[in-house]
């Protein structure tokens, strides 16, 4: 990830076409725990697109 255009933070990976993929989002503040994202927000999905090369941007905030 990179925090270029802090706060909006931007990062890359090279997935194959038609995949379903899954994340989540964490704080980490130095010297405190790890914050995760917690419910009722379950793991958020995105799906690459079906065919060609291309991408695909995905924007979305933690609430």
């Amino acid at each position: 990830l990179s925090p270029a255009t802090y706060p909006i933070w931007s990062g890359s990976v090279a997935l194959p076409p038609n995949t379903v993929f899954e994340y989540k989002y964490i704080r980490k503040t130095s010297g405190q725990p790890v914050a995760w994202e917690e419910q009722p927000y379950v793991n958020r999905s995105s799906e690459t697109p079906a065919v060609g090369e291309g991408s695909l941007r995905v924007h979305d905030a933690w609430y």
